[in-house]
């Protein structure tokens, strides 16, 4: 395998703070001055503005608050079906994955264990970590009122 890098020299216009739902009117503010999810959605614009035919998201919600999270998730979504473009998104955030992802790899002391469809995945975990990752999503008790 051969990875090459070059440095590419891009800016953000309205057109890309358009497509991640940003108005223009933020092109000239320092970042420092943004939400966290408005700096987000920046960082979006700013790798989508290469145009790339696949995007590597390096867990892109840690850090937001739950709102932020959905919306950005339903962004991410929105985004790879606008530029037809494949993903490879990367989260302990095992609601995200089921959200976005069709296809999920499960990574154990840095082997893969599982690389399933969604939906299998989490029908029939077939690997101990799978199980335990699954079962440490929280989940609202039954409640008696």
């Amino acid at each position: 395998l051969t990875i090459s890098c070059r440095i590419y020299t891009t800016s953000v216009d309205s057109t890309a703070l358009d497509d991640v739902a940003l108005p223009a009117s933020l092109l000239h503010q320092h970042v420092g001055t943004l939400s966290g999810g408005q700096a987000q959605r920046v960082a979006i614009a700013r790798a989508l503005a290469l145009r790339p035919a696949f995007l590597i998201a390096d867990e892109p919600v840690s850090g937001l608050d739950l709102a932020l999270r959905e919306q950005i998730t339903a962004l991410f979504g929105q985004l790879a079906l606008h530029y037809d473009m494949g993903m490879l998104l990367v989260s302990h955030d095992i609601s995200t994955v089921a959200t976005l992802c069709q296809r999920v790899l499960v990574m154990h002391e840095g082997q893969i264990v599982e690389d399933r469809p969604c939906n299998a995945l989490r029908s029939t975990p077939a690997h101990p970590h799978t199980r335990a990752l699954l079962a440490a999503i929280p989940t609202l008790p039954d409640c008696y009122c």
